[in-house]
């Protein structure tokens, strides 16, 4: 049988300018590549619906990896966003899907959700902390599992979780492109778009008029519990606390960022030898 090795390029790097006026690198993939990085007819996901405690279980008995050489540290996830994600189903709210490498029948690897799964480890299996800064069931905060009703207890071991399974016979490097397409690709709603999702009622239908008034391209909420949290979070845990939450970014990123726009205004940045400033500046200003 004739075999055929493929090699991909780097990518290329290239400076391009945002709607506020700051430059940002942006990587391309290599556009000359003729030959596919693996046969797409062979690709094999299927959907499941597994109850968590069998997903547990699972990991219990190590025929679930969680520490594939591809992921990052199991958990970076803080205690409250460990705890929110608790609450979440214990109020019945779904997570979003999963993605598990399952060719080898013998040990799964986690592709997407290893923040969600290593949160329920922590809290079921292992019981190494404790629930806190709950919104909806603040009964249960300085809880841990055996400490909760049975109910409940029952409730997070029988919820059925979305799992996309990469089925025996998948090309290997299939994870990597899927992990990969999963935290960079796509087009995800906005901000604003979600925070529309989330707070529904009267306070949304009167920003809606507001915005109508005063701001018709953009207008948005700002929780500032949230802000909060994330404000106290280092870099990562941050991109995983928005991610779980389904948002882009900060809103006070938001905020700033709209702002330059609806007032015309970039930033102009200056390096020297001994330093660098950030100048803003009206859009089209020119030096005297």
């Amino acid at each position: 049988m004739n075999s055929m090795t493929i090699t991909e390029e780097e990518p290329t790097i290239s400076i391009e300018e945002d709607e506020d006026g700051i430059e940002r690198e942006i990587e391309e993939e290599p556009k000359d590549n003729k030959e596919p990085p693996f046969d797409v007819a062979k690709i094999r996901v299927l959907t499941k619906n597994p109850t968590i405690d069998l997903i547990l279980k699972r990991i219990k008995e190590g025929a679930l990896n969680l520490e594939p050489d591809f992921q990052r540290s199991p958990l970076i996830w803080n205690k409250v966003a460990q705890s929110k994600l608790i609450e979440s189903i214990l109020v019945r709210i779904p997570l979003p899907s999963f993605y598990i490498d399952a060719s080898n029948e013998d040990e799964w690897l986690i592709v997407d959700g290893l923040q969600r799964l290593s949160t329920l480890k922590a809290f079921v299996l292992d019981k190494n902390f404790k629930l806190t800064g709950l919104e909806y069931l603040t009964e249960f905060n300085d809880k841990g599992f055996d400490e909760l009703p049975r109910n409940y207890q029952r409730r997070i071991e029988e919820t059925e979780i979305i799992v996309n399974s990469i089925e025996q016979d998948t090309p290997e490097n299939v994870k990597f492109h899927i992990f990969k397409r999963i935290n960079t690709g796509g087009l995800p709603l906005s901000s604003q778009e979600i925070r529309h999702v989330i707070y529904q009622g009267k306070a949304t239908q009167l920003l809606k008029k507001l915005s109508n008034l005063v701001a018709p391209e953009e207008a948005f909420f700002l929780d500032a519990k949230t802000e909060e949290e994330l404000a106290e979070l280092d870099d990562a845990e941050a991109l995983e606390l928005l991610k779980s939450i389904g948002l882009e970014e900060p809103g006070l990123s938001t905020l700033a960022r709209v702002g330059f726009n609806t007032l015309g205004l970039q930033t102009y940045l200056t390096a020297g030898e001994k330093e660098a400033r950030a100048w803003t500046i009206h859009k089209g200003d020119t030096a005297p």
